[in-house]
């Protein structure tokens, strides 16, 4: 009995030994002959088969393989030779920019020609690149210039530029008075820094400067207003002093100021005298003009004092060649 068990107990141990001590084999599928992988790098025992890796370095997959487009990428657009074309983008997505000049005056003149002719996309292309970028865009400059006087024409005035590159530009514009846009001459000089950066020259917006010049003489200052007060005398209704139609020498958009000394023309009988002739700081309180037409009023207000048929300052703008009445002001007693 027991050599029977010692007999069984050894055939277990065979077959347990056996089953450990041969070599493993394991059944890959061919790799391909170019392919460094981890289990080919060190030696095998001979005739063991390479464990090929699950990371394979080569050619990817078809359909995996395409061009990447380029990132960032900027042509030069030279499609326009006479002056800067807008910054667009071209279907491939690279950004196109726009030429620019080569001096300060070029491109003030190229800014200058792109406003008149109303190329607002170009005139934004010539803006530094801050002031583009604060802006927003071509359109929001369109509405920015939309503010200001419309330019007929702009050119460079040498005599009017100064060093460190401010150039100047003599613009010609509708002359008007207006509570928005100020009292307009029929041209104007228009002074804008320029600056070179990594793509040329460039004028400043931000930082111009604009001198009007006005076209009505002094000589007729007098005559214009006392021509005002002596069509208020004759144009009253019989409803009241109001005038039934606004004299041709008077702001239409109305007076501002001590309007009812104007009102009181009508019952005034008597010839209309000047007694002297001023400038805004004649008020005493210029506050009313200068909330209504801004700062600019310094330059060109005039104030004709009358002295019949009763005192009053009377406030004068100009308007292309003549004088128009835009507001009242009284005439402080004296003790």
């Amino acid at each position: 009995m027991h050599a029977l068990s010692l007999g069984l107990s050894a055939g277990v141990v065979a077959l347990t030994l056996s089953s450990c001590g041969g070599p493993t084999r394991t059944t890959t599928p061919p790799g391909d002959p170019g392919t460094v992988n981890a289990s080919t790098a060190t030696a095998a025992p001979a005739g063991t088969p390479a464990v090929q890796s699950r990371l394979i370095l080569g050619s990817p997959e078809p359909g995996l393989s395409f061009p990447a487009p380029p990132t960032g990428a900027v042509v030069l657009d030279n499609s326009t030779l006479g002056g800067p074309s807008a910054t667009s983008t071209i279907p491939d997505g690279r950004v196109r920019r726009a030429k620019v000049a080569a001096t300060p005056s070029a491109a003030a003149a190229s800014f200058g020609s792109a406003i008149v002719a109303g190329r607002v996309a170009d005139a934004f292309a010539l803006l530094p690149d801050i002031e583009q970028e604060r802006l927003g865009s071509a359109t929001r400059f369109a509405d920015v210039l939309s503010r200001d006087p419309a330019w007929l024409s702009a050119a460079v005035d040498p005599a009017g530029s100064e060093e460190g590159a401010v150039i100047a530009l003599l613009i010609n514009q509708t002359p008007m008075v207006d509570e928005i846009r100020g009292v307009v001459g029929p041209s104007a000089v228009v002074k804008l820094p320029a600056r070179e950066d990594e793509s040329g020259w460039k004028v400043s917006w931000e930082r111009r400067t604009i001198t009007q010049r006005y076209a009505a003489p002094e000589e007729r200052l007098s005559d214009d207003v006392i021509a005002w007060a002596t069509a208020r005398q004759k144009s009253c209704g019989a409803s009241g002093p109001t005038p039934r139609e606004t004299p041709a020498a008077e702001y239409a958009g109305g007076l501002l100021g001590a309007v009812w000394l104007a009102d009181a023309l009508c019952t005034t009988p008597g010839a209309v005298t000047a007694a002297s002739i001023g400038d805004i700081y004649t008020l005493d309180d210029p506050q009313a003009l200068l909330d209504a037409y801004g700062s600019g009023a310094y330059q060109w207000a005039r104030v004709v004092t009358l002295a019949a048929p009763h005192a009053m300052h009377v406030i004068a703008a100009p308007l292309d060649d003549r004088w128009i009445v835009v507001g009242i002001a009284p005439v402080p007693s004296t003790p």
